[in-house]
This record gives C-alpha cells, sequence and structure tokens, in this order.
C-alpha cells in the first residue's frame, strides 16, 4: 500500500505544511504523474505550481557552504550559500567571525 502525501506552501516560500494524505492500493508504480485542478472560473488561473518530485525520499547529506561574503557595514554581511538555508538557521548566534 502506498502513502502519498500532498504539501504546500501557500506564502511561496519553503515552509511547507501537510495538505493531505491518501492511500492507494491499486497503483504501486507508474512511469508518470500529474496535478489536476479544479476550481471555479473565478480562482482558475491563481494556481502557481513549481518544484514537483516524484521518487524516492532525497536526503541532503552535505552541508552548505559559504560561496561569496561581501562586507556591507561593520555590523553587517551578506553571504551567500552553496544551496538555499532555512531563515532559522541565518541567526547571527550561529557563526562566528573575525
Amino acid at each position: 500500500m502506498e502513502n502519498w502525501k500532498l504539501y504546500s506552501d501557500i506564502s511561496g516560500g519553503e515552509n511547507f505544511q501537510l495538505e493531505g494524505i491518501g492511500f492507494d492500493t491499486i497503483f504501486t508504480q507508474s512511469l508518470f504523474m500529474g496535478v489536476r485542478r479544479e476550481y471555479t472560473n473565478t480562482y482558475a488561473t491563481k494556481f502557481y505550481f513549481k518544484d514537483f518530485y516524484a521518487g524516492h525520499v532525497i536526503i541532503d547529506i552535505l552541508p552548505p557552504s559559504v560561496k561569496y561574503v561581501q562586507v556591507l557595514s561593520d555590523s553587517t554581511l551578506d553571504i551567500l550559500f552553496s544551496e538555499n538555508v532555512e531563515q532559522t538557521s541565518t541567526k547571527k548566534t550561529n557563526y562566528s567571525c573575525n
């Protein structure tokens, strides 16, 4: 039995919330996937889909690295990481600088 989960982030960020769970005992594998949305004519064009993935869970084992640092002021740095990082991990208490 396959367990399907749907997550969404209506703000367009990375704060995905579980919207629903489904069980499918008939189709346990496929070569294709798709999305169908049904809504009223008023809201039919208000949908935005991005970054679909269907497959095994990918576990990121490589931590982000710093690609670029620019000093903006005595107390401010502009830092570019090698990948997106969660906003909570970017607090200045998580880093030190000389």
